[in-house]
């Protein structure tokens, strides 16, 4: 995990450095240093890049919510919604038949269908 990848996945929620740390249940002062080249712990630094996933972010700030300020949270509960938001644009509406025989064609090849959809819509374009 680079100083860079801990500092785009803090920025990309809208989050202080002091908010970030708090989320994570650790000292404001590591983040700063981890966002200037110190190594964190193994599992801190994969805790950290699991949250690129807002999924992930969203259930730490249910774990944690007590930590951030009400206008923290709210801030984040924000910015999740815009990035939910992003998403659905770039979402495509298929008929359900057709989903149906993607998602077992994908189950027989051992792929999640999402990736299956993919690797087709990249064959073809």
């Amino acid at each position: 995990l680079s100083p860079e990848e801990v500092r785009n996945i803090r920025e990309s929620y809208g989050l202080s450095q002091r908010a970030f740390a708090k989320l994570l249940g650790i000292g404001e002062a590591s983040i700063a240093r981890y966002e200037t080249g110190a190594l964190p712990e193994k599992s801190l630094s994969n805790m950290i890049m699991l949250l690129k996933d807002p999924k992930n972010m969203e259930k730490l700030l249910e774990k944690n919510e007590e930590a951030l300020t009400p206008r923290e949270k709210i801030r984040l509960l924000r910015r999740l919604e815009e990035i939910k938001g992003d998403d659905e644009e770039n979402a495509v509406k298929i008929p359900k038949e057709l989903y149906n025989l993607l998602e077992d064609k994908a189950k027989k090849e051992g792929k999640s269908t999402d990736k299956f959809i993919e690797e087709i819509l990249r064959k073809v374009i």
